[in-house]
């Protein structure tokens, strides 16, 4: 269920446990791709960002901006990638 993997993720980004919550967040964003739910692809990022991996989080970051321009998390998607970069 897209909902349960983005919970589940978003518990264990607030545990710290960032490796876990990215893995999370990519099984909820595969999961909510007819949804238009944003959010699993912010916190994806975060979660990367996090773990060091910022390629990843900037494709994450960019990848939100395309699909999700008028999205909640649009404007600080493009906030953290001009501080990633």
């Amino acid at each position: 269920n897209c909902l349960t993997f983005n919970y589940y993720g978003r518990s264990l980004f607030e545990l710290s446990d960032f490796q876990l919550a990215a893995e999370s967040f990519d099984q909820a964003i595969a999961l909510c791709k007819s949804s238009k739910f944003d959010e699993p692809h912010y916190f994806s990022a975060l979660s990367y960002y996090k773990i060091g991996d910022k390629s990843r989080a900037v494709a994450r970051l960019e990848e939100l901006i395309a699909l999700f321009p008028e999205g909640k998390y649009s404007g600080q998607s493009k906030n953290m990638l001009k501080m990633i970069r």
